[in-house]
């Protein structure tokens, strides 16, 4: 997903999340950074800025799917 896309995502929680607020409704957005897809792989080979943003995640590695949803799914 482009940075683009993802500010999208955020802005749109944002707004909802002020609009379903006063009846005590939540909205989740999740932005998992580098995942290991064939997509992100391909992205990490071709750019040097993504293989650098790799790198300097904590864990130093991609996200796996599983992880992601095994967060979404809470």
């Amino acid at each position: 997903m482009s940075s683009w896309a993802k500010h999208g995502v955020t802005r749109f929680a944002r707004r909802e999340a002020v609009r379903l607020g006063p009846v005590d409704g939540r909205v989740r957005s999740l932005a998992p950074g580098v995942i290991g897809t064939p997509q992100g792989r391909q992205e990490a080979a071709e750019h040097e800025s993504m293989r650098k943003l790799v790198e300097a995640t904590p864990l130093g590695r991609t996200g796996r799917s599983e992880e992601v949803a095994e967060v979404a799914g809470r």
